[in-house]
């Protein structure tokens, strides 16, 4: 989860990635931090986070 807050959600044990303008209590928790929301930080987690994780497709 991406997130500047943070959400109970069920199934859900860590914020993958907080925003840079989320609380300091959820970006302790996150596994990153990235822009704020005004700087375009959600592409900017998907960029850095989530595509360097993703399993590579071998053609």
């Amino acid at each position: 989860m991406i997130s500047p807050m943070r959400l109970p959600v069920p199934g859900v044990d860590r914020t993958l990635a907080a925003m840079g303008n989320a609380p300091a209590a959820v970006q302790a928790e996150a596994a990153a931090v990235t822009l704020s929301c005004d700087a375009d930080g959600l592409a900017a987690a998907v960029r850095d986070v989530l595509l360097p994780r993703a399993p590579r497709r071998v053609s």
